[in-house]
Formats: structure tokens, sequence, C-alpha cells
């Protein structure tokens, strides 16, 4: 089974940082503070959005879990055996009120990763996570 996620990573990055590079041009050009401190803020949210996990592609094969993600412009890939992990779907609710849904991986009675519905899975995808994970456990007891 192989699940990607229905956003690009750096389609999302250029998004985010062309937003946020207009809305602190906008605050600068109406208040006319010091260009310094909002290239600073600039390059501070840039490093807070390029530090985010963006998880994306799930591919569960051979009793394995393989989880591939960026992280600091970087893709990473993390595996897991489905034997020695759980997995529990939360739902979530940001800031503004938004509810979102999150799968959580447990392994040791901790959480190792999350994957959260806001990368651009649905409650589906984790669900049909959620259903390989316990169906391999099942069968290792």
């Amino acid at each position: 089974m192989e699940l990607e996620s229905s956003n690009n990573y750096k389609s999302y990055l250029l998004r985010i940082l062309i937003i946020v590079f207009f809305a602190l041009l906008i605050i600068y050009f109406f208040t006319k503070g010091n260009l310094l401190i909002y290239l600073f803020l600039f390059v501070a949210l840039t490093l807070i959005f390029i530090s985010k996990k963006f998880t994306y592609k799930v591919i569960i094969k051979d009793k394995n879990i393989l989880l591939i993600y960026y992280q600091w412009l970087k893709r990473n890939k993390i595996i897991y055996t489905l034997s020695s992990i759980d997995a529990k779907i939360s739902k979530k609710v940001a800031n503004r009120g938004h509810k979102y849904f999150e799968l959580s991986i447990i392994k040791n009675d901790k959480i190792v990763y999350k994957i959260d519905e806001r990368d651009g899975y649905d409650t589906n995808d984790f669900a049909s996570i959620l259903n390989e994970v316990k169906s391999s456990n099942k069968e290792v007891c």
C-alpha cells in the first residue's frame, strides 16, 4: 500500500514564503519601521517553516512501514516494522478553531512520529494505515 500526500512540498513552501514576504512588506510600508527588523522576521519565519516535518509518502510493504518526509529542505526516510508499532488517530483543534486529524505512530508507549491531516492526507488514509498496523499486530499475538 502506498499513500502520497496531495500537497507538493515545494509549492507549499513557496506559497507560504510568498504570503509571509508580502504580509511583512505591507506591514513595513504602513509602519515605516526599520527594514532590518522585517528582514530578520522573514528569515526567522522561513526557518520555522522549513524546520517543520512534511510527510510526503507512506509506504506499507513487507511488514514494514516506510515514512518519507521533508525537513530542512532535505528528504528523509524512517522505517518501522509493523509488529513493533501501534497507531492512534486523534482529533486536534488548531489555534483558530479549525479541527483536523492526526495519526500518531507509537513505539514502546512513546509517540515517535505524527502525520498531520493538513499535510495532504485524509481520514480514509489514516484509517487504512491504522487497519494495516492493527492487522499486523493481531498476526503477532
